[in-house]
């Protein structure tokens, strides 16, 4: 089972904002990503990309204490759950963001990428 950490792909900080992305890279079927920890984004939003099998779906899940992640909402209070490639806003502020694969094959191949934005720039 892979443990796929997130890569820092971009950070821009102007007129107040800090923009910081990540991406989880190469999940295939058994990976597990590692989560990532930032309570002061006020804005998310997920992007799946990839070639998805028949049985695989990803899920936005966050956790206010490290240990128990639930799965997230979209604005229109739909739980957020990905078979096909697709980009939502995530409407919960949690402390601890993760992506999670359910199902999957040998042709599942995807990336996740979260976008966030903190309204204070870092000290």
């Amino acid at each position: 089972m892979a443990l796929i950490t997130p890569t820092v792909v971009s950070q821009i900080t102007s007129w107040g904002n800090n923009v910081v992305t990540f991406t989880w890279a190469g999940i295939t079927a058994g990976s597990t990503m590692k989560a990532v920890s930032g309570p002061g984004w006020v804005d998310r939003s997920i992007q799946v990309e990839g070639t998805f099998s028949a049985a695989s779906t990803i899920t936005a899940q966050g956790s206010n204490d490290s240990t128990n992640f639930h799965t997230l909402h979209d604005p229109f209070s739909n739980l957020i759950s990905f078979a096909a490639a697709g980009l939502t806003q995530i409407i919960e502020v949690t402390n601890n963001f993760k992506p999670v694969l359910t199902g999957g094959d040998g042709t599942t191949s995807l990336t996740v990428t979260l976008t966030t934005r903190n309204s204070q720039p870092p000290l």
